[in-house]
């Protein structure tokens, strides 16, 4: 293994960050969190990856490099050794309309926190000579809170990603537990959740601040599935999970104040 990818996949990372020098390409999803934390709770096999390019040129330069396009979906690729991708060109228009229409399906894909990932990447080695853009973690809760708004039935590991992120957004040893006086006075467990709503705060335009309510809007009732969903990752602290979860998801938001403003 290299970091969390599989040898295969770093392979195929480090031929595409090479074949796309000239243009930003930025690992996003499950894998880019992966770069993140230690995901425990779950494996994936997919690599996501947002380039800046046109639909039709990225997908005759993959061609070229000798990657097969999945015959039921426009976005998903496949390497010669089996690694699945995930590829997503957009442009700067897409973004800025927030939304990407792919061609052959007519699907409409939204791209409402895309905007980020031109300012909030860091860099991730994959040898002593490659390195890869990957998406930041409050980015990471940001689109996946937008996908799951989207298509919440179909994208229920979403929320449990995000469920663990609230929960493990700090690691044990984080000199922030000790140097950040906001959150002084909140048990060690918790400090992820209100760690978490500050960051995205910290980045947040007033667009995606709606994202973020309109997704924490949908946990004020304890009985839906989707509550139960989310309050079933990470830690509970001791305590039953919805008052757990609560908590959390009212530290979150409290990152961004008690109004939609900017």
């Amino acid at each position: 293994m290299s970091g969390p990818f599989t040898p295969e996949q770093n392979e195929v990372l480090i031929r595409l960050v090479t074949a796309w020098a000239d243009r930003k390409m930025v690992l996003i999803g499950a894998a880019a969190l992966g770069c993140h934390v230690t995901m425990t709770w779950r494996r994936t096999n997919d690599l996501d990856l947002t380039v800046v390019a046109g639909i039709a040129s990225t997908a005759a330069e993959l061609q070229e490099l000798g990657f097969r396009r999945d015959d039921r979906y426009e976005h998903r690729w496949f390497s010669s050794s089996g690694v699945a991708l995930d590829i997503l060109p957009v442009t700067r228009d897409d973004v800025a309309r927030g939304k990407l229409i792919w061609p052959e399906s007519g699907f409409v894909m939204g791209l409402q926190s895309f905007d980020l990932l031109f300012t909030h990447t860091q860099r991730f080695s994959l040898d002593e000579s490659h390195e890869l853009e990957i998406a930041t973690l409050p980015v990471i809760v940001l689109l996946k809170m937008t996908s799951w708004l989207d298509k919440p039935y179909e994208r229920q590991r979403d929320l449990q990603d995000i469920g663990f992120i609230m929960s493990e957004y700090l690691a044990d040893d984080a000199d922030r537990r000790w140097n950040d006086s906001r959150l002084e006075g909140v048990e060690f467990d918790e400090q992820g959740a209100p760690a978490l709503g500050l960051d995205l705060a910290a980045i947040a335009a007033s667009h995606h601040r709606e994202i973020a309510h309109r997704f924490l809007d949908q946990f004020t009732d304890s009985g839906t599935h989707a509550f139960q969903l989310l309050g079933s990752a990470g830690r509970s602290g001791g305590r039953g999970r919805d008052v757990a979860l609560a908590e959390r998801l009212v530290a979150v938001r409290g990152g961004f104040g008690a109004t939609r403003g900017p």
